[in-house]
């Protein structure tokens, strides 16, 4: 907190927050004695004699990365209508954080077929990569990159930027019927 200010102010105070490298910007909210939110700031918080403000709130967001393992009836590398997700795969997530550490993290695809990784910081210049565990009962078809980009190859995504919050969707893992 800031204590000791002299009040009132005719201009009213400004807060402002430093982005953090690792995250997106999300909500700012202004607290108790009002005040403008903008990105990263609120500005004219006008404190009335003797007010105590609180409450003014900085969100952040984290990354994540999502997508499909699916039946790809054409081998066209498009989840397209008819063509059905398969669950129990397991899709595995490794890179480097923001920090230098090490990640490597694996979750099974869902009935649909859907898969999602949360709680992502910005990668440092390795990215991220995301590898499927080829499923038994199908032949290996086409993996689409989604919208962090990367470059797709066997049962791999890899090179994948994450900028600060990003949601990134459409990392498609197709299968051919009949492995």
């Amino acid at each position: 907190g800031f204590d000791g200010l002299p009040l009132p102010n005719a201009q009213g105070y400004t807060l402002t927050e430093p982005q953090p490298p690792a995250y997106g910007d999300g909500k700012v909210t202004a607290g108790t004695a009002g005040g403008s939110p903008g990105v990263n700031t609120v500005t004219a918080i006008g404190l009335p004699g003797g007010a105590n403000a609180v409450g003014y709130l900085f969100g952040e967001t984290l990354g994540s990365l999502s997508g499909f393992v699916y039946r790809d009836d054409n081998n066209n590398g498009a989840m397209e209508a008819g063509e059905e997700g398969i669950g129990g795969v397991v899709i595995t997530l490794t890179g480097t954080d923001v920090n230098g550490g090490a990640v490597h993290r694996t979750t099974t695809s869902n009935a649909d077929g859907s898969y999602r990784f949360t709680g992502l910081s910005t990668p440092n210049a390795q990215g991220y990569a995301l590898t499927e565990t080829q499923p038994v009962a199908f032949g290996d078809g086409k993996v689409t990159t989604g919208t962090a980009g990367g470059t797709g190859g066997a049962n791999t995504v890899s090179g994948i930027h994450l900028s600060g919050g990003q949601n990134a969707v459409g990392y498609l893992f197709g299968e051919l019927l009949g492995g």
